[in-house]
């Protein structure tokens, strides 16, 4: 079964990293791995922002491949996003190693919503190191959209 992978797990794919070795062993695999779009954002925006130009260019390429299934933030995933962003229009509390300035917080907030809800709306779970803010993601989904089947969270496999 396809799963999506947040931005904590995307932000690892590197040559010769753990996360990228699973990453291939799953493509050859039924347990295909899909990159949401905000997730590339966020991990491109980390890589440029910290001018890491060859992991920039390498990952630029590698998720251009074919191979690589990417999730698109669809007509119904931006829907149940601008609904769950009007429920919870700010994140959580910071955790204590957070060291983002609030406007970091909360952009990423947002692009969290959208993993989530375009993982939702394409049916298939979402993996990932921030177990307790896609919990109430889904949760909010699900108050949201009852008869929609529930957003799936998932611990990293790393």
């Amino acid at each position: 079964m396809p799963v999506a992978w947040d931005t904590t797990l995307v932000s690892k794919l590197r040559p010769g990293s753990r996360a990228l070795a699973l990453l291939a062993t799953r493509l050859r695999s039924t347990d295909e791995v899909a990159i949401p779009t905000a997730s590339i954002t966020e991990a491109v925006f980390g890589y440029a922002r910290a001018r890491r130009d060859v992991d920039l260019v390498w990952f630029s390429r590698f998720v251009a491949s074919p191979e690589i299934r990417v999730i698109s933030f669809s007509r119904a995933a931006a829907i149940a996003a601008g609904h769950v962003r009007a429920r919870a229009p700010f994140p959580a509390r910071p955790r204590s190693r957070d060291r983002r300035v609030k406007s970091e917080r909360r952009v990423a907030w947002v692009a969290d919503l959208q993993i989530a809800a375009s993982a939702w709306a394409v049916g298939i779970p979402v993996e990932t190191e921030n177990v307790a803010d896609f919990t109430l993601l889904s949760d909010l989904l699900a108050e949201l959209f009852p008869k929609a089947l529930p957003l799936e969270v998932r611990p990293s496999p790393l």
